[in-house]
């Protein structure tokens, strides 16, 4: 909802949050990534005089994307086993 309404586009919340099955572990900015880029496209449609369907839309956008924790995946474990190496402790 933040990033839409930050960018005026909340009549596509309802739309956005029948895809949040799919969307299942992406951090805050890779929603906010998959927002411009559906802002985007809407955008260059206009321009063209080209029709955009949102639902369809998201479905490519969702597609296309790989969220930073897959993306990021052996850095992340590299950094786990590192830190239990050196017996740190997570910031409460």
């Amino acid at each position: 909802k933040i990033h839409l309404r930050k960018r005026k586009k909340e009549e596509w919340i309802n739309d956005i949050n029948a895809y949040a099955d799919r969307m299942e572990g992406y951090s805050g900015a890779d929603i906010e990534s998959i927002i411009i880029e559906l802002i985007e496209r809407a955008f260059i449609s206009k321009i063209e005089k080209r029709s955009f369907n949102l639902k369809e839309e998201i479905d490519k956008v969702l597609g296309e994307f790989q969220p930073m924790a897959k993306t990021m995946q052996n850095k992340i474990k590299e950094m786990k086993e590192k830190f239990k190496e050196l017996n740190a402790r997570q910031a409460n």
